[in-house]
């Protein structure tokens, strides 16, 4: 989340400079609210500070009241209680760096095809420019019973109707493959092993610091996006306070590979719980950039496909008008 144009991490991060200076909180906030311009971040983190000099609020509850940093409020209340706030913070900034650049990976790979895609949909329009023009430049007697005219004329008369519904088809078809992605071909294992990634690090992150484990799983669904992750999180929330943890981490063989489990069973077992899920969450971040590395140049090609056949359906009745034409001359 961005607040006033400062994101929530880089105050976090800013947060655990001054914290490990030996700054105190009321002056890191003073720091903040004195450099910050955005008035809506501002405001709230005056609130943080009233609250916890006039009203004795602990800092953790007192940015829950506020509103700031609310997905990562039970990990720092957990640091705020065993005395290492500064570290715990410190570990969230280090997770969401290699999430974040994970995530500017990927919207890098994606974002050229796209907008390749978007100009394709404008170059269309523009030909049919010049087959309007060819047209009515060539006697209509001598093509207008072929199929090209036809086609032609139909594409010149509708144009207004076709690109404009042409893009928003496109749009449609992008929003429901991100909204889906990890039930797509080709993206669907690179989204998996993403979020395996960021759901893995971020259990780890919790175990670490102390968080019971069903307030872990809360968060960790929390951050994910997709709805069947939410679902198995929420499932292992609730099945964490019923089961012995060892045999309900089972129900997360659908979405890793066996030696994954295994790692991380083989940690339970040996009382280093987060150590496992950190292990995993590591390996899948490493594996999602060579994924990439590979997946981008297909979705070039892809493109590229895209945008030569939406030219040669444009582009053959004008060629066909013209041969038709000359084979009459």
């Amino acid at each position: 989340m961005a607040l006033g144009g400062v994101k929530e991490l880089d105050i976090l991060r800013s947060m655990q400079y001054m914290l490990d200076s030996g700054m105190s909180l009321h002056d890191i906030i003073y720091e903040l609210s004195s450099t910050i311009r955005g008035k809506r971040l501002v405001t709230k983190l005056e609130v943080v500070d009233d609250l916890m000099v006039n009203e004795g609020y602990k800092f953790a509850d007192a940015l829950e009241s506020a509103g700031l940093f609310e997905q990562y409020i039970p990990i720092i209340r957990t640091g705020q209680e065993t005395g290492s706030l500064g570290k715990v913070i410190s570990e969230i900034v280090v997770t969401a760096d290699k999430v974040n650049s994970l995530k500017k990976k990927v919207k890098t790979m994606t974002m050229y095809p796209i907008i390749l895609m978007f100009v394709s949909v404008g170059l269309g329009f523009g030909i049919s420019l010049l087959l309007e023009k060819v047209l009515t430049s060539l006697p209509e007697n001598d093509i207008k019973d072929t199929t090209a005219y036809t086609v032609a004329r139909f594409i010149v008369s509708y144009r207004g109707v076709i690109f404009p519904a042409y893009a928003m088809a496109l749009v449609g078809s992008i929003w429901l493959i991100a909204r889906n992605a990890s039930r797509v071909p080709l993206v669907n294992r690179l989204f998996n092993t993403i979020t395996v990634g960021q759901a893995f690090k971020m259990i780890s992150l919790c175990i670490k610091n102390g968080l019971p484990l069903k307030e872990t799983f809360v968060l960790t669904s929390m951050i994910l996006k997709e709805k069947r992750w939410h679902q198995v999180m929420e499932m292992l929330a609730v099945e964490s306070q019923e089961k012995n943890f060892y045999d309900i981490v089972d129900e997360l063989s659908d979405f890793i590979t066996t030696p994954d489990l295994l790692i991380i069973k083989s940690n339970i077992k040996a009382g280093n719980m987060s150590h496992g899920f950190d292990f995993v969450g590591e390996r899948k971040i490493t594996d999602s950039y060579t994924m990439i590395e590979r997946l981008s140049p297909l979705m070039q090609i892809v493109a590229y496909m895209f945008v030569g056949g939406q030219v040669v359906a444009i582009m053959s009745p004008l060629y066909a008008l013209l041969i038709g034409f000359a084979s009459k001359v």
